[in-house]
């Protein structure tokens, strides 16, 4: 016989979970064509808000960090609340 609903919302919620998965492979993968545009163009590990070196620990951790520790920290704090859902 064909399927429940519960079958239904267990494949819609797998699906829904691929395609976040998808889009998160697809931003990864333009973070990386982004970094190798950096280190054509000799920018690499220059943070883009100071412009002061990245260092080699956070790029190590984070190849295709575009922002120093001090930077990402405070544009995290600065776009914290758009990610989050309001009521």
């Amino acid at each position: 016989g064909v399927g429940d609903a519960g079958d239904e919302s267990v494949l819609r919620m797998m699906t829904d979970l691929h395609l976040q998965e998808a889009g998160r492979d697809l931003e990864e993968l333009r973070d990386i064509e982004a970094s190798l545009q950096r280190m054509e163009a000799g920018d690499y590990g220059e943070c883009e808000e100071c412009g002061n070196e990245i260092g080699f620990a956070r790029l190590e951790a984070q190849p295709t960090a575009t922002r120093c520790v001090e930077c990402q920290a405070q544009h995290e704090k600065t776009y914290a609340h758009k990610n989050t859902p309001t009521m």
